[in-house]
């Protein structure tokens, strides 16, 4: 009854799903791409938030924060921000919440 996550290499995946069959263990494969669906990901998220974002940069507040809600409404299920507080110059500071289940 007890479920695990796993993530494998590509060229690891047939034989650790053999290996998985051989325990009559069941398991459902989320992702035949990782790499390729990060990519994707972050080429969507690139291009619903203005300019270019990445974390070698220094970026203002508002586009951060425009990040996080960019991220947020693509996994609403998954994703909440919150305020943890203001900054002593009376800025929000925005956090995120990842969770399989935001609502509990």
């Amino acid at each position: 009854g007890d479920e695990s996550a796993l993530l494998c290499v590509h060229t690891d995946c047939e034989s650790v799903t053999g290996e998985l069959e051989k325990l009559a263990a069941s398991y459902e494969i989320l992702s035949e791409d990782v790499v390729g669906d990060v990519e994707t990901e972050r080429a969507q998220l690139l291009s619903a938030v203005p300019g270019v974002f990445d974390f070698n940069n220094y970026y203002a507040v508002k586009y951060m924060h425009s990040h996080l809600d960019a991220l947020v409404s693509r996994h609403p299920g998954k994703a909440e921000t919150f305020s943890l507080g203001q900054t002593y110059q009376g800025r929000d500071m925005k956090a995120i919440r990842i969770s399989n289940n935001v609502a509990s």
